[in-house]
């Protein structure tokens, strides 16, 4: 298992409310693509930041925008009023977004979810139009390989 998919595999056992987004979830959709980071988009509650940060637990947690911060302490009201959180850790880089910019935040697009099993494990991880979508609109060269592919695969699977 690399370090995103045990990253991935920490904030479920966790549980976290959240769902996979970005380039993770268009490898689990079948993008041939690489990524260097998990991101997802989550609720920043106290309850869930709580559970973020003992998903990290262990991984010495840092800001990616502050490394000249502490290691991140597992004091969920530290990240009080957070709209994201960037997070580096010893087995990878995590973005946690409040919103998908262009898409909505969590609770707009929590139904636009499917379940997928990556290492026997169900996974909620948002759904390839809405992905497409998030993509389109960030609009970065690195992008649009992943929105070719992930066209392509959504003209496999659709039925009809």
């Amino acid at each position: 298992m690399n370090g995103l998919t045990d990253l991935v595999l920490r904030f479920h056992d966790a549980g976290v409310e959240c769902l996979v987004i970005g380039g993770m979830a268009a490898v689990y959709h079948g993008a041939p693509i690489v990524t260097r980071d998990v991101d997802f988009c989550a609720p920043l509650t106290q309850e869930n930041i709580a559970r973020i940060l003992a998903a990290v637990e262990g991984l010495h947690p840092r800001h990616f925008t502050r490394p000249d911060l502490p290691v991140i302490a597992n004091e969920p009201e530290q990240l009080r009023g957070f709209k994201n959180l960037y997070l580096r850790t010893d087995v990878g880089k995590i973005d946690v977004l409040g919103e998908v910019p262009g898409v909505g935040s969590y609770d707009q697009i929590k139904d636009r979810a499917i379940v997928i099993e990556v290492e026997g494990v169900r996974l909620r991880v948002l759904d390839i139009d809405t992905l497409i979508a998030a993509k389109t609109f960030a609009g970065r060269a690195r992008d649009h390989l992943a929105i070719s592919h992930l066209e392509q695969i959504r003209k496999r699977t659709k039925p009809g």
